[in-house]
């Protein structure tokens, strides 16, 4: 999936393409930064098989940042009976 990043959210807010993995480190340096992981769930997830789970995990990458995760759902994702909608995740 495609990882975006804006690496100091003070100087600008233009994200910038990091590649296409399923994990990212972002540097030690003190900046407010943003990491976007775009996951579309057809092609990131195997949901033929049952598999329509999405999991975030977020740690520092230096002792003195502050870290939180979010996911924010565009649209709606279609589960094989029935198509799921933001407001029916938890």
């Amino acid at each position: 999936m495609p990882i975006w990043l804006v690496a100091d959210t003070s100087s600008g807010d233009a994200l910038v393409l990091q590649g296409v993995a399923a994990s990212f480190q972002t540097s030690a340096t003190l900046k407010d930064k943003l990491v976007v992981f775009e996951i579309t769930p057809d092609v990131a997830l195997d949901v033929t098989n049952g598999f329509c789970a999405i999991a975030i995990q977020t740690g520092a990458s230096n002792a003195a940042n502050i870290t939180t995760a979010q996911i924010h759902i565009l649209g709606r994702l279609s589960t094989g009976d029935a198509a799921l909608g933001p407001d029916q995740l938890t």
